[in-house]
């Protein structure tokens, strides 16, 4: 009879131990997944704002191209009703030097290379975070079935509030300040 209430002894304090050192590393995991999901944050919060503004800048060289290729055509058409040899010439200067302004920085004037660049950034930064939230919640909710199974560690081991379980799907994302000069 002794040496039952030993082994069931030896068994409850195993299964204490063992539930202790389980908790303990989950949370551990927990603590690490968060960090992770603040790490893509951050790095999101870093890297999009400087590539909006790239393209900001880059939009902004091509609107001023279109502008003097704009202007010269407009003196072109000019010249040529009017019939005035002069400004035809000045006009045919301006057009051929907007002209060489986009053969010249023709790489990088190239928009669509930039926009591309700059919605995979944004759509792989935004999938960085969602995967690391994921494995945020996995992790969560597997630290939480585990103070199921250790019941009577859950004093010790207060229930984690699993990331999203109050988030009202129906919220609203804000908007895009792109092309906005912000």
């Amino acid at each position: 009879m002794k040496s039952s209430i030993w082994i069931v002894g030896i068994i409850v304090a195993a299964y204490l131990i063992l539930g202790s050192c389980t908790m303990s590393m989950q949370k551990e995991g927990m603590s690490g997944k968060q960090g992770e999901v603040w790490n893509q944050s951050a790095r999101a919060i870093e890297v999009l704002p400087r590539l909006e503004r790239e393209v900001e800048v880059f939009m902004s060289d091509r609107q001023d191209v279109i502008g003097q290729i704009t202007a010269a055509r407009v003196g072109f058409e000019s010249a040529t009703e009017n019939h005035n040899l002069q400004e035809l010439a000045q006009a045919q200067g301006m057009l051929d030097s907007a002209i060489k302004v986009i053969v010249e920085a023709y790489p990088t004037l190239d928009l669509s290379t930039s926009q591309i660049a700059l919605m995979d950034e944004t759509a792989g930064s935004l999938n960085r975070i969602a995967y690391a939230r994921q494995k945020l919640i996995e992790t969560q909710v597997s630290y939480n079935k585990s103070r199921i199974i250790f019941f009577p560690l859950q004093p010790f081991f207060p229930r984690a509030e699993v990331t999203g379980e109050n988030y009202d799907p129906t919220t609203t994302l804000p908007p895009s300040t792109f092309g906005r000069g912000q």
